[in-house]
């Protein structure tokens, strides 16, 4: 009875020892998916930019499915049909290699196992699939080594599977449109005081304007807009908000919500005003106070100058020095904005993808040619394609600042074929003429010259008025490389070099104050 007991006590143990190991390597499991698979797959939530993968262990084996993730690359150039068929549905893009172990790897199957409620019991043989009733004259039970995939009557059922997922995008857009139509005003009010914190969430969430703002502002922010928000993650884009504040997708918001989850209403009231923002866009930036100021000041000049000629009921002491006053503030507010027409210093527009000279030329050293490849042979430096950001983020998938979001804006504009939209900072008149290459290539200036420092510019910025008269100015100083087989017909100016009548060469003395050089 002793030895009986022992055993027993050895079992228990055991079992929950198992469970223990069982539950650390799926949590283990979900900490690797969300570094190195999340950023692409789903489980569960459909496609992103790869498949996704819930019920991948029922549909691959698992040798497949560890060779697959270590190289997709291998797979298919060794001609695996499986491996050739993914590369082709998912427009041609290949997974990167990871140098993960095959123990995490192993982890995170596991972890992708644990969330399908309709994986195969233990007790089922493996290799098997089960027959399909309807389908048993026609097909039979077929056994699968390791290296065949598990479900290889798949590619007989595809486009039953194409049609089911059809059907049930059609039934979970039904069910969506018919959950808009239940919103109420109440419900996009109370979703809009709870998303900038005049209402506090049951659970003691943080409120979200403190990440992500509302209203346009020339303050530059890391994080998406609400507009961006609503718009990404639309019903349009095949997306669903309410799956996205259930289970946060950023690591940020993961720990921020994780011990306080919003309720169903909270979801709820929150979806409606997002969707109102997405309709809506955001709200107007606050206007500038120094137009009031202006304003009144017009309006005071305004009045001491009637009452001084007309009503006089204040003393011509007093109004007097009001409008000589007035008038020369208004005077010179005019005069310079006059002077600055066409001078665009510190233009800082929004760009569709945040990006960072900071981060990419000061902190990771990336030379401005690396990007701007044409600059010193053309007459204008290239605006970087998506193909090039690509070189660092095929790896590189998660910003420090930016979490994914921005760098999923580069996966999905080679998604849809699309080129991202910079907006230009740099913009001279169409009557001027100005070459990268001769400056650049031949004039060998520093980048920094024209466009400051941008190695420590978070957002980029005109620093240089880019005037006729600042342009002189460098010509004037600026060094000529005299050495240069191209100014060998300019006899006079190595007469004078030579007899030591002059030191140097500047622009100016080749031309460079000439109108026809840059105007023509």
């Amino acid at each position: 009875m002793t030895v009986f007991k022992r055993f027993i006590k050895i079992c228990f143990f055991l079992a929950i020892y198992l469970a223990v190991v069982s539950k650390a390597k799926a949590q283990d499991g979900s900490a690797l998916f969300n570094n190195l698979c999340a950023d692409c797959h789903s489980i569960g939530d459909g496609v992103y930019f790869g498949p996704d993968l819930m019920g991948v262990e029922q549909r691959r084996s698992a040798t497949w499915l560890l060779s697959f993730i270590k190289s997709s690359k291998t797979k298919i150039a060794n001609g695996d049909a499986e491996s050739i068929a993914l590369f082709n549905k998912f427009n041609n893009k290949k997974m990167p290699d990871t140098d993960a172990s095959d123990e995490e790897i192993k982890a995170i199957l596991s972890y992708i196992k644990s969330l399908n409620k309709n994986a195969v019991s233990s007790n089922t043989t493996p290799g098997k699939v089960k027959e399909d009733p309807q389908t048993t004259a026609t097909s039979t039970e077929t056994n699968n080594t390791d290296d065949t995939p598990v479900a290889s009557v798949e590619g007989n059922t595809d486009d039953r599977v194409t049609v089911l997922e059809k059907k049930l995008d059609e039934l979970l857009d039904m069910q969506l449109r018919s959950e808009e139509k239940e919103i109420r005003p109440e419900n996009i009010k109370n979703g809009k005081l709870l998303f900038i914190g005049q209402k506090p969430f049951v659970n003691g969430a943080p409120n979200c304007v403190n990440c992500h703002n509302i209203q346009k502002t020339d303050t530059f922010n890391w994080n998406p807009s609400a507009f961006e928000l609503a718009t990404t993650y639309s019903r349009a884009n095949g997306f669903d908000i309410s799956k996205l504040l259930r289970n946060p997708s950023s690591q940020k918001c993961k720990e921020l919500f994780k011990d306080h989850p919003l309720t169903e209403f909270e979801i709820f009231d929150i979806k409606a005003f997002l969707l109102q923002v997405e309709k809506d866009g955001l709200l107007p930036e606050k206007s500038k106070s120094y137009l009031i100021w202006y304003v009144a000041l017009a309006l005071l000049c305004l009045f001491s100058l009637l009452d001084a000629l007309f009503t006089k009921y204040i003393s011509r002491k007093i109004t007097i020095p009001l409008f000589l006053l007035g008038g020369g503030f208004i005077s010179q507010a005019m005069i310079q904005e006059a002077t600055q027409i066409g001078i665009t210093t510190n233009y800082q527009p929004d760009q569709p993808i945040k990006f960072s000279h900071k981060v990419h030329a000061g902190e990771n050293n990336i030379q401005c040619l690396y990007c701007h490849s044409t600059a010193e042979y053309s007459k204008v430096a290239n605006i970087p394609s998506a193909s090039i950001c690509m070189n660092c983020h095929n790896k590189i998938k998660t910003g420090k600042n930016s979490g994914s979001f921005e760098i999923n804006k580069i996966y999905n504009e080679l998604k849809t074929g699309q080129s991202i939209k910079w907006v230009k900072v740099h913009n001279l008149p169409d009557h001027v003429f100005y070459s990268h290459a001769q400056h650049v290539g031949a004039g060998k200036l520093d980048c920094k010259n024209c466009h400051g420092d941008v190695k420590n510019m978070v957002q980029i910025k005109q620093v240089s008025p880019l005037s006729m008269g600042w342009c002189l100015d460098c010509h004037r100083k600026q060094k000529v490389n005299f050495s240069n087989k191209y100014y060998t017909s300019y006899k006079k100016l190595h007469e004078e070099l030579n007899s030591g009548k002059r030191s140097i060469v500047t622009v100016k003395d080749i031309g460079g104050e000439d109108c026809q050089k840059c105007h023509y």
